[in-house]
Formats: C-alpha cells, sequence, structure tokens
C-alpha cells in the first residue's frame, strides 16, 4: 500500500465522521444538546487478512466517538 493509498483509505472511512461531528458540535451546544451516532464495522474488534486499512480505520471511528463523548458530554451530547 502507498501513503496516498492509506490517506485516501483515512479520508474516505474516518475524514466524513470527523467533518460531520465538527461541524454538527457548535449547533448540539446550541440546542442544549444531541446524539452522534457514528457507524462502524466489526472490523473495528476483529477483522480478517486482507482488511487493512479498512479495519484500522474502523477502529478510529470508534476510538474518536468515545473520545468526543467524554470530551463534550458536559455539554449533554452523548
Amino acid at each position: 500500500m502507498t501513503e496516498g493509498d492509506w490517506d485516501k483509505a483515512m479520508n474516505v472511512d474516518v475524514k466524513g465522521a470527523w467533518l460531520c461531528s465538527k461541524y454538527a458540535l457548535p449547533h448540539m451546544v446550541t440546542a442544549g444538546g444531541g446524539a452522534i451516532v457514528n457507524l462502524s464495522s466489526l472490523h473495528a474488534r476483529m477483522t480478517y487478512p486482507g482488511y487493512f486499512p479498512y479495519a484500522a480505520a474502523k477502529s478510529a471511528i470508534v476510538g474518536m466517538t468515545r473520545s468526543l463523548a467524554l470530551d463534550w458530554g458536559k455539554h449533554n451530547i452523548r
């Protein structure tokens, strides 16, 4: 895999979820709370040969979502 292939996979699988959260959060704070639902895959926890970097991207979404919940929970955002 090339670095470009890695970047493309992360942009497709992770960056979109991050950007949606980034731009939704200020509106949720103004509204007094909300919920962010990010979809991952079983590949975040167990995977099969040949699914790299998909498994890494799905694991990143799980970690990002957990971190967002911890950081933004004080604003009633889950």
